[in-house]
């Protein structure tokens, strides 16, 4: 099984934009610009007059990667078994699949792109912390690609019980996003309310964790331990549920 998802998804991420003018070059530009658009959205609102540092910057984009991934499986996964119907009804294979090949050609297009944000973050932070942040760095990268299997099989379901999800969720994620650590770092100024959004928000710890791993406070990579228990245990519990609901999905598909 682990050779068909990944020969699925090799095919899948050759195919990631080459009929385009810029092919590869959106999986970089694309991010920087969304960063960068946002940066500067949520520094008018707030009435910033300096210059952004090339720190904050690079912050902005490591951050806005991981929560672009992480949304980009959730509205990718919405409608994933309504759109593979057919081979689902007329093909006998494990179409628990679906979306762990979806998410890994996502997560290839992620790779590519931290390989140069990393690259230009690691120029920033000490290089007597160089060690020790990378080993965290590949911790947080497996973890957070768990993550994202246990959250494609969750909302695949969710897509087929509440479709118009595909619809309210990115204004919602947009909103959450600017809300959320990557613009609000320090939560020692934040406002009650941009708090507690983002403690019930689980894509903001998300980032938080990633941010703890690479240093961006400047206080000492950390650990993602919470992330990596909460995943271990969500995935369990999203494959036991999974194995169970996907049995009668086929019937009803």
């Amino acid at each position: 099984m682990a050779r068909l998802i990944l020969n699925l998804a090799w095919l899948e991420f050759k195919a990631q934009r080459k009929d385009t003018f810029l092919g590869w070059g959106w999986i970089v530009l694309w991010p920087a610009l969304q960063a960068g658009g946002l940066l500067l959205v949520v520094g008018v609102l707030r009435g910033d007059t300096g210059v952004t540092s090339l720190r904050t910057m690079i912050a902005t984009y490591l951050g806005v990667l991981v929560w672009s991934t992480a949304v980009g499986v959730i509205m990718g996964n919405l409608g994933i078994l309504q759109t593979h119907r057919e081979m689902i009804v007329h093909i006998r294979f494990p179409f628990i699949v679906l979306p762990v090949v979806d998410v890994t050609v996502k997560y290839l297009v992620f790779l590519t792109q931290l390989l140069i944000g990393v690259g230009l973050w690691l120029l920033l932070v000490p290089h007597a912390t160089w060690g020790l942040m990378l080993v965290h760095v590949l911790v947080f990268l497996v973890v957070f690609y768990l993550s994202l299997i246990a959250t494609a099989w969750i909302v695949s379901l969710l897509g087929l019980a509440a479709p118009d999800l595909s619809f309210i969720l990115p204004p919602v994620f947009l909103l959450l996003l600017t809300l959320s650590p990557v613009f609000h770092s320090d939560q020692g100024v934040l406002s009650p309310f941009v708090y507690y959004v983002n403690a019930l928000n689980p894509l903001s710890f998300v980032i938080s964790s990633w941010y703890a791993a690479i240093d961006i406070h400047g206080s000492g990579p950390q650990l993602p331990w919470v992330l990596l228990i909460g995943t271990i245990m969500l995935l369990a519990a999203a494959y036991k549920l999974t194995m169970v609901m996907y049995r009668e999905v086929a019937k009803v598909l």
